[in-house]
C-alpha cells in the first residue's frame, strides 16, 4: 500500500527534477469530507470552495511502495484563512499526505499520469513501470482521448502487468523464469519485445 514519502527519502531530489518541482515539498493534513469521491481530487476540492470559500492549489502528491516512489498530479484547499487541507480521500492510516505546489501546471480536464521511480536495484521494476506508462498512452487514442468513463483493456494485458508485478513481489528477476510458465527465462519471453507486445493491445469503451 502506497505511503507518503518521507521529506528525507534517499530519493526525493531525484523525483523532484523529474517534476520540475520550483517549491520545497510539505506536509498538508488530511481531512476526508463526507462528499469526497476516490480519485476525484479537483472536483473534491472544488465542491469544498463552493461550501466553504477559499481556492484550488494543485501541485503533486509523493507517495512510496516497496517498489516505486511516484508523484501523482493533485490539487488541495486552500481555506479563506490560509491553511492547506487534503479533502480527498486518503490511503488507511494516513493522516498527512507530503505535496510539493506549483505555479505554472494546472488541471484542464485531461488525465495527468504518474511519475515513477525505480525504488530498487531490480531491472524488472522498470519493465512494470513501463506497463504504466504504456497504458496511460493508450488514452491518448482518438476514441478515448475526451472520455472519462469505464475503460476496458485485454485480457492479455492485464495478464502481464499482473505477471510481472507478481514476479517483482517475489524478488524475481529478468533472468528469472518468465511468468506465463513458457520455461523461457522472462527477458527472452515476455521481456523481449515487451512495448510492443503491449501497444498492440488496445483498450476499449466499457458499457456505460
Amino acid at each position: 500500500m502506497a505511503q507518503p514519502l518521507e521529506l528525507k527519502h534517499p530519493m526525493l531530489s531525484t523525483l523532484l527534477e523529474r517534476i520540475a518541482a520550483k517549491e520545497n515539498p510539505i506536509l498538508v493534513d488530511v481531512d476526508t469530507k463526507e462528499f469526497s469521491l476516490p480519485d476525484e481530487c479537483f472536483q473534491n476540492v472544488g465542491k469544498q470552495i463552493s461550501l466553504s470559500g477559499g481556492e484550488v492549489l494543485h501541485g503533486w502528491s509523493l507517495w512510496k511502495t516497496s517498489l516505486v516512489i511516484e508523484a501523482e498530479f493533485h490539487a488541495i484547499w486552500k481555506s479563506p484563512d490560509g491553511n492547506l487541507v487534503d479533502v480527498s480521500k486518503a490511503p488507511p492510516g494516513v493522516s498527512q499526505i507530503t505535496f510539493v505546489p506549483t505555479a505554472d501546471f494546472f488541471w484542464n480536464g485531461k488525465r495527468v499520469d504518474n511519475i515513477r521511480l525505480n525504488a530498487t536495484g531490480n531491472r524488472l521494476v522498470d519493465d512494470f513501470i513501463r506497463v504504466f506508462e504504456i497504458r496511460y498512452e493508450s488514452y491518448s487514442s482518438p476514441e478515448l482521448v475526451s472520455y472519462f468513463g469505464l475503460v476496458v483493456f485485454p485480457k492479455a494485458f492485464l495478464e502481464v502487468r499482473q505477471g510481472i508485478e507478481h514476479m517483482v513481489l517475489q524478488g524475481l528477476s529478468r533472468s528469472s523464469p518468465c511468468f506465463c510458465q513458457s520455461g523461457q527465462i522472462y527477458k527472452r519471453c515476455h521481456g523481449r519485445n515487451l512495448e510492443k507486445k503491449l501497444r498492440k493491445l488496445k483498450p476499449k469503451r466499457g458499457n456505460p
